[in-house]
């Protein structure tokens, strides 16, 4: 019989490790690599591959002392000590006494994955398939995996770090489009613009993302509120890649303009919008 999670390891932004919601510091950066590493990858790892992850081609330490010792010592620092289990070579976490966001959201989105196939993408969703989408991304509670953690001292590890990042980020930002796509199909379209502009912000250079939001603030009246957006994404396209907006966005603010103008000229306000866009 499987027993009640004795911790929390929360990887899906800052990371928190917490027992009985009290919060858990790992004093030492090798302990904290080794169980990040552990808890993400949830399956038995050698200690060779380990050892490679962290000290890598380092001859001046006895490495699988190393080992032994951090292990032991991140043991000491965890609430249940057999949290860590090890069995001749291989060494893991016992997801029955410590649960990780990680997995849970790993194994929402491949049930997601295969399940939303079947639907296109202007359709609704069943409500318990839009529980499930929430649900997800739910576990987020920041923008990168394992983040405010310098780990630079183990470059091996670094770089798993930031490959995991980009797979997650990824896939989290696969179910917000689908969720945000629901939602305007729905005709529940500040929900879905909430999505498209967390979306913007994530991935400035979708354009297909942007058209979406100005399409959203069209459609709900709200043409001075996508004009704005238009000065944001001007400036963030001009300073940070140093490029125009594509025509696609420029089309857009176009028609915001001239329906905000035609509002005012409705309501004898015929005074001219300023706006540092030069648009066509």
């Amino acid at each position: 019989m499987s027993q009640s999670p004795t911790c929390e390891i929360q990887l899906l932004g800052p990371v928190e490790i917490s027992s009985d919601d009290a919060s858990i510091k790992i004093s030492r950066r090798v302990e904290r690599a080794i169980l990040y590493y552990l808890a993400a990858e949830h399956r038995p790892i050698s200690r060779t591959t380990l050892i490679d992850m962290l000290w890598p081609e380092t001859d001046d330490i006895d490495q699988r002392r190393a080992l032994r010792t951090a292990l032991s010592r991140l043991r000491n620092e965890l609430p249940d000590p057999e949290i860590i289990l090890t069995e001749l070579d291989r060494v893991w976490i016992d997801l029955n006494r410590c649960k990780v966001d990680l997995l849970i959201f790993t194994e929402l989105y491949q049930s997601l994955q295969s399940v939303l196939k079947a639907y296109q993408e202007d359709q609704t969703l069943p409500a318990q398939i839009v529980k499930q989408l929430r649900e997800a991304l739910s576990l987020w509670h920041g923008d990168r995996v394992i983040h405010g953690d310098n780990l630079s001292s183990y470059p091996e590890i670094d770089a798993w770090r930031e490959s995991l990042n980009r797979k997650l980020s990824n896939q989290r930002k696969t179910l917000m489009e689908r969720l945000a796509d629901h939602y305007q199909s729905a005709g529940q379209l500040q929900m879905a613009l909430d999505l498209f502009i967390q979306l913007g912000t994530m991935d400035v250079l979708n354009v297909p993302i942007h058209v979406n939001i100005l399409d959203i603030f069209t459609k709900l009246g709200r043409h001075q509120e996508a004009l704005n957006y238009c000065d944001g994404l001007e400036d963030a396209f001009e300073q940070k890649y140093n490029m125009p907006l594509p025509e696609p966005i420029l089309n857009h603010c176009h028609y915001a303009r001239l329906q905000l103008e035609i509002s005012k000229e409705k309501n004898g306000d015929k005074w001219t919008l300023p706006l540092t866009m030069q648009l066509p």
